[in-house]
């Protein structure tokens, strides 16, 4: 407990609303990086009352750096604070740095996703803060995407199995059929690359299988050669009469591909080393 709450109030809250306006950019991103790690010392109320009004302000920089730094600190407003009042005062900025036009936001917003989750719980966070990542795996900017499946493999890993399939699995299927973007059906690969070895093989084979059959027929070349990648890492985590039954003609379809790095690779699927490259390949 602070001491002397009226040195503190007339001292700290000073400096907190001195340093939030600072001219300097490197000051402010020093402030963001540290300020919540008063929440555990001042308590709830005084956390509630002061420090969250200059977290929210800093939310609202104008400058990248100084929201990064912040948002890798959020998770220590939960020691003081209670899940709706986190709810109330946290999840609507989170929404707002999930549409933030810098890339890198978004991203760091993902990476805290986990956090995020153990914190506020699975009901609040499923309800409230899972529909807003779950647009980043769509992104424009490919690190958001490929960030996003990252977030999905840790979250279904502490939330569970019996949740992916509720909550994820109908928007990958979504994205795998995608048509306004090639990169979208790409992306619902990765997300099966991600979350493929934390589930059960009857879930993959349930849930997935059929989506790489499908985009393993995608008219797009890169689709389809994707598709082959990912059929071939989950062939070696796979029982071999799983691989037999789903994955081996995905694998003897491709070997006719018109493409010829398609081909190559789906070759090579089936008997590594004996791929031959063209020359417009070499």
């Amino acid at each position: 407990a602070i001491p002397d709450k009226e040195w503190f109030m007339s001292t700290i809250k000073e400096t907190l609303d001195t340093l939030v306006q600072d001219s300097a950019e490197h000051v402010r991103v020093s402030f963001a990086a540290v300020l919540l790690s008063l929440a555990p010392l001042m308590g709830q109320q005084t956390t509630v009352n002061e420090v969250l009004p200059v977290v929210l302000q800093l939310m609202r920089d104008e400058k990248a750096e100084v929201k990064l730094a912040l948002v890798g600190t959020l998770s220590e407003l939960s020691t003081v604070m209670g899940i709706e009042m986190l709810k109330q005062s946290l999840i609507p900025q989170i929404g707002e740095l999930i549409e933030d036009k810098q890339w890198r936001i978004r991203e760091a917003v993902l990476q805290n996703g986990p956090v995020l989750a153990r914190h506020l719980g699975e009901a609040s966070f499923t309800d409230d803060v899972c529909p807003l990542m779950l647009k980043l795996c769509m992104d424009t900017v490919s690190d958001v995407r490929l960030a996003a499946a990252q977030c999905l493999r840790q979250l279904t890993t502490i939330l569970g199995e019996p949740w992916m399939e509720v909550n994820v699995v109908n928007h990958v299927q979504e994205m795998a059929t995608n048509e306004s973007s090639y990169l979208i059906r790409i992306a619902a690969l990765n997300c099966i690359l991600e979350l493929h070895d934390v589930i059960s093989e009857n879930t993959v084979v349930k849930c997935f299988i059929p989506l790489i059959v499908n985009l393993a027929k995608d008219p797009v070349p890169n689709v389809r050669f994707n598709a082959n990648s990912v059929a071939l890492t989950l062939s070696k985590k796979l029982t071999e009469s799983c691989v037999q039954q789903h994955l081996r003609p995905i694998f003897v379809e491709l070997t006719q591909d018109p493409d010829v790095d398609v081909k190559y690779y789906a070759v090579e699927a089936l008997h590594p080393g004996t791929g031959v490259l063209t020359p417009a390949v070499v």
